[in-house]
């Protein structure tokens, strides 16, 4: 099981954050191939997360203060792991760490 953290970041640390989050996803314990389904609709970010959390195994740590009232984007289907969670952080500031 892995763990991934998510936070907001600032415009001067995102390329910093960026490189570090491609190096991550390229570690094999991170970057499994599984698929998983999942079918999370609910924009809010907090139940998304967990939800993500439940379906896929993966340990999420997040403070409610961060995720209040961010949306999540809609994820319907089979995705990795990683492309699931990118998915539910795109267009926000949040982002992966670990």
């Amino acid at each position: 099981m892995a763990i991934a953290t998510v936070g907001k970041t600032s415009a001067g640390r995102r390329l910093k954050l960026a490189a570090m989050i491609g190096s991550l996803l390229a570690t094999a314990a991170w970057a499994s191939e599984k698929e998983y389904s999942f079918d999370i609709t609910n924009p809010d970010m907090s139940q998304a997360l967990r939800e993500y959390a439940r379906v896929s195994g993966q340990q999420i740590i997040f403070t409610e203060e961060v995720v209040s009232g961010v949306m999540a984007a809609p994820l319907t289907g089979n995705y990795t792991a990683v492309a699931a969670l990118n998915r539910l952080l795109s267009g926000t500031d949040l982002v992966p760490g670990r």
